[in-house]
Order: structure tokens, then C-alpha cells, then sequence
């Protein structure tokens, strides 16, 4: 995942597309999942970079547009949240547990969740590449809410309870290595 954009860079610079746009897609921020944890308030880009998984791939993935930028292309960073779509991501794989009623908050429930649903996504990435002023980053997300009150959320929009907890061998199963960093919370 980390590696994903590595030499898409090489390649447009060889095919001569320096004036054209690329829009870079790392996840919001680059904050640890402990930084989210411990946070009382949400977390700015003046935050310190975290150091766990996804805090890494989102530094790998600003690397790599700003190098593009260094080769004259205009680069919109889109920092974008939890994706919400009934038909993939996150969304998808949350809606058979909480419809049968076992949905519930991830860990503790005290991290903070950016999210924004995925024709918003479309649209804003259709905006950016429309608009040659824009560059740099661009945070997309819809709403900031803990993971503990989107769960709530989810569970009366589903008319089903959130009592649940969803433990540490769920998160893995589900996430992979970007669980990993959600288990301990």
C-alpha cells in the first residue's frame, strides 16, 4: 500500500505530462491512530506526523507528490477519511454485523473518525481536476464525530442496537495491517 504510487511519477515525467494534474490520495492527515486515541480535541495539520501504519503511508504518498510537484506538475493532495458506500470499504463491511445487530463502537470508541461518502469523493475529485488553480492539499471529509458516536449513528439509522464491541481478532480479520493499529484502542 505504501509503495502503490512509486513510479507513477517516472512514468509521467518520461511520457512528457508535466503540465498536467495529479491528484495524490493519502488518508487524512498523517496522525497516528494513538495521537487520534489520546487527542481530546480533533488534530490539525499542525499536529506532529504519527509513526504507525497509516501514518507512513500518508508520508510515503506526500513524498511522491511532492516530488511530482518538483517536476512542474500541478498536485492536488486529497486527504481523504473513512469512505463511506454500501457497496465497498468500510461501509460495506460495518453493515452485516450492525443489521444483524451485533454492530458496536471499534476498541474503545474514543478515536476520531473523518468520513465523507464516496459521491462526494467523486465530485470533489471531478472539481479538482477541473479547477487549474487548485493545488496543494485539500481535505475532503463530510464530518469529524468519534468512532463511538458514528457507531451510535449507523445503529439508529439501521434501526438495530450498538452494543457491541468489535475486539482485536475482528479488526485484523477485517482491516489487515491497517487494523492493527485500531486493535489496542
Amino acid at each position: 500500500l505504501k509503495q502503490s504510487g512509486d513510479g507513477l511519477v517516472d512514468v509521467l515525467c518520461q511520457r512528457g505530462v508535466g503540465e498536467h494534474v495529479s491528484v495524490r490520495i493519502p488518508v487524512v492527515g498523517g496522525s497516528s491512530i494513538d495521537q487520534l486515541h489520546k487527542a481530546d480535541a480533533l488534530l490539525d495539520e499542525s499536529a506532529p506526523a504519527g509513526d504507525d501504519f497509516l501514518a507512513e503511508v500518508c508520508r510515503a504518498w506526500e513524498a511522491e507528490a511532492q516530488r511530482a510537484e518538483s517536476f512542474g506538475m500541478r498536485v492536488v493532495r486529497a486527504r481523504i477519511g473513512v469512505v463511506l458506500d454500501p457497496r465497498g470499504g468500510a461501509l460495506e463491511k460495518m453493515l452485516g454485523p450492525y443489521k444483524a445487530g451485533l454492530g458496536g463502537k471499534v476498541g474503545s470508541g474514543r478515536q476520531w473518525m473523518s468520513w465523507i461518502a464516496l459521491p462526494d469523493v467523486v465530485r470533489a475529485f471531478e472539481f479538482a481536476l477541473d479547477d487549474a488553480a487548485l493545488t496543494g492539499p485539500v481535505n475532503l471529509v463530510a464530518g469529524d464525530c468519534t468512532q463511538a458516536e458514528f457507531s451510535r449513528a449507523l445503529a439508529q439509522a439501521l434501526n438495530r442496537p450498538s452494543v457491541m464491541r468489535l475486539p482485536a481478532f475482528a479488526i485484523k480479520a477485517l482491516f489487515g495491517e491497517m487494523g492493527e493499529t485500531l486493535e489496542d484502542y
